[in-house]
């Protein structure tokens, strides 16, 4: 009785952690979705309905349906694991993989029509089982290149893995249903999700550090000044590039040493502007011109646009920044706007310059017209 307890707990403990670690899958999956993490997550789920057949199966070990179920979804379970897999390595999955399970699912039903052994049942699975551990090991260790005692790793994990599902209920029919199987069980799930873990989190390391470079290459060699600065928990300039000692004279030491720097060589008349380009409560949707002043003294203008970042409770906690030297532009404004000053002011001085005589002449036709002091306007056509 004992001992039957004792397998009980151990099977639940193993259906709780696939329950817990397929709600993870597919909470990753759903922020970021992933085809890979849905396949992986759907993998645990049919391993969690194969734990519910063994678990039943405990107390009534030699009922065919039970046995058949359980090849059922553990067949299922070895399908995804390889979907994911395949959609992991950015591959389809061949269409030989969902025949080959047809071809097991068509097995497993005559065997259990036919009322045939529990070896007759569970044997062309079996051979499946490891083929599917031995290509996932092979498949998933390629991604990890760069370091071949990790590929070593996983490779072992899921041979021991696909030979545990494929060949222990042949070889040791009382390890089986003992206590010591279950543990060796939940161990090899263990270190299989682990070993899955552990690839997904390389991949998306590396896809940081691409997009990261790719940033990097981008902020160096732009000529505007980017900037991250961090708000949240403390105050600090996360980059700068290098772009800040072309425009402002300043290096990118002098900002991450001064979390205000921006702040200190900001013109006083233009304070107000660069604290609305730094609060998360002013909505902005042009960039504000702010006068800076360059190490050597004088001041330039420049063009700053910003964009904040927020985490999941909606706090602000990082600002992402540009900044641009519009002082050419601004000194071309000035000139333009010069320009049209003095055509204004020459248009008006021409205009009160012709509006004397004009309007003598326009007085002299009036007369003209009315034929009024005749003598008079022939003295003043002679002058």
């Amino acid at each position: 009785m004992f001992l039957i307890t004792q397998r009980y707990f151990l099977l639940l403990i193993l259906f709780l952690f696939v329950t817990v670690l397929s709600l993870a899958y597919f909470t990753v999956f759903r922020d970021n979705r992933e085809r890979y993490i849905k396949f992986w997550g759907a993998s645990w789920i049919m391993y969690g309905f194969s734990l519910v057949f063994n678990i039943i199966l405990i107390s009534q070990p030699t009922v065919l349906l039970l046995i058949a179920g359980k090849q059922f979804f553990d067949l299922l379970n070895s399908l995804f694991l390889l979907a994911g897999t395949y959609a992991f390595l950015g591959r389809k999955l061949p269409a030989y993989w969902v025949q080959f399970t047809a071809v097991n699912v068509i097995w497993i039903l005559l065997a259990y029509y036919y009322h045939l052994s529990f070896l007759m049942i569970t044997l062309l699975a079996s051979i499946y089982f490891s083929i599917v551990a031995l290509i996932n090991g092979v498949m998933l260790q390629s991604s990890l290149t760069r370091n071949p005692l990790s590929r070593g790793v996983v490779i072992a994990v899921f041979l021991f893995w696909g030979a545990y599902k494929a060949y222990y209920p042949y070889l040791y029919p009382a390890f089986q249903n003992s206590s010591i199987g279950y543990s060796v069980e939940l161990i090899l799930a263990n270190l299989m999700n682990l070993s899955i873990m552990m690839i997904y989190l390389r991949r998306i390391r590396e896809e940081l550090d691409k997009s990261e470079g790719l940033f990097r290459v981008f902020a160096e060699n732009a000529q505007d000044m980017i900037f991250v600065y961090r708000i949240a928990p403390a105050m600090h300039y996360l980059y700068v590039s290098p772009a800040c000692k072309n425009i402002l004279g300043y290096g990118q030491d002098y900002f991450y040493q001064n979390n205000l720097m921006l702040a200190s060589i900001t013109h006083p008349d233009d304070r107000v502007y660069l604290d609305a380009l730094f609060d998360p409560s002013v909505e902005l949707t042009e960039p504000i011109t702010v006068r800076l002043q360059h190490k050597d003294g004088h001041y330039l203008w420049t063009e700053q646009k910003t964009t904040f970042i927020r985490n999941e409770e909606d706090n602000t906690i990082q600002v992402e920044g540009i900044l641009r030297d519009i002082t050419d532009r601004k000194k071309v404004e000035e000139e333009l706007l010069q320009t049209e000053q003095a055509r204004l002011s020459l248009l008006a001085n021409v205009s009160h310059e012709l509006r004397t005589p004009v309007t003598s002449i326009v007085g002299y036709i009036s007369m003209l017209r009315d034929g009024r002091n005749l003598e008079k306007l022939e003295e003043t056509l002679d002058f």
